[in-house]
């Protein structure tokens, strides 16, 4: 994902600027500032002097520890234009319960939740399989599918649970790009991977990718839902990615939560794109067109057509 926005930023003519961990064995274009994120203290610094040198700047840190935003609000300070979401919108919809009621009561379907592991008990009776996760993280990590009393005593311990409703159906993500001063702009909706790990005592999902596009008729639903949402989200900028399920029928169709930031799906989406994505993250014009056929990408942003 990485590469694919370097490489595509510079292609639409800008002079890229990348703060890279020095453990990363590969090559990017562009100036590439290294620093050593062992440190925490070493990779502020090495951020903030790299906002110093630039007139923009695009975060894709994720969610957990409040990184994303607190990242941003670094370059808020800084005074360099932001090209993605403001740090306080990250903030809002990174909270997945609090972003849930907000959507729910804006007539958007959205899983049954709760803040609290006491609550699992109550709610795995009542809808016989939850989803138990972190109120703010990113890529399934330390995120569980409950079907039993034990499969709850087997969690670890936490004090940020969300237990969710289990919502069956297929897992999808609709990715969008939000300019400033216009309509939301639907790029294309595809398949996540997602499932239990094979050597996982405590049912621990894990996101393996996914693949591009959908089948027409469940991506004209994916995005429907998406604009849906997006239309009581204000602040929202940018690249934005929008998970969601896709049950038997629209009516069944339900909104998980939403990613405000560059996802793994770039690195798909960019394969599939006769454009330049990036274009379009500027603000610049671009004649939206997508080849035929169909990618798959793992999460580490690998791709492979698909035949």
């Amino acid at each position: 994902m990485l590469r694919g926005l370097a490489e595509d930023f510079y292609a639409a003519g800008q002079d890229v600027t990348i703060v890279l961990d020095n453990r990363v064995p590969f090559r990017l274009p562009g100036r590439v500032i290294t620093l050593n994120a062992v440190s925490p203290l070493h990779a502020l610094d090495a951020f903030d002097h790299a906002l110093t040198t630039v007139d923009a700047a695009l975060v894709i840190a994720p969610e957990p520890d409040d990184l994303l935003p607190a990242l941003l609000e670094r370059v808020e300070q800084a005074g360099v234009i932001n090209l993605g979401s403001a740090s306080d919108t990250v903030r809002g919809v990174s909270d997945k319960h609090t972003l849930a009621q907000r959507l729910s009561a804006a007539g958007i379907a959205v899983p049954a939740s709760a803040l609290g592991l006491e609550h699992a008990p109550e709610m795995l009776a009542e809808f016989g399989a939850i989803v138990v996760k972190p109120n703010r993280g990113a890529g399934c990590i330390d995120t569980h599918l409950c079907r039993s009393r034990a499969d709850l005593a087997r969690l670890p311990e936490r004090t940020d649970w969300l237990v969710q409703q289990h919502v069956r159906g297929v897992a999808a993500s609709a990715a969008f790009i939000l300019p400033r001063s216009s309509a939301p702009i639907p790029l294309r909706a595809g398949l996540q991977s997602v499932g239990v790990e094979d050597d996982s005592a405590a049912g621990c999902l894990a996101y393996a990718g996914g693949q591009l596009p959908l089948d027409p008729d469940l991506e004209s639903r994916a995005i429907r839902l998406g604009l849906a949402a997006l239309r009581h989200l204000s602040g929202l900028h940018g690249f934005v990615g929008i998970d969601l399920i896709l049950g038997d029928d629209p009516e069944r169709d339900t909104l998980i939560e939403v990613n405000a930031r560059p996802t793994v799906a770039y690195a798909g989406l960019r394969r599939l794109a006769r454009f330049n994505i990036a274009d379009l993250i500027l603000g610049h014009p671009a004649q939206i067109e997508w080849r035929d056929g169909a990618v798959r990408y793992k999460s580490d942003g690998t791709c492979q057509t698909v035949l």
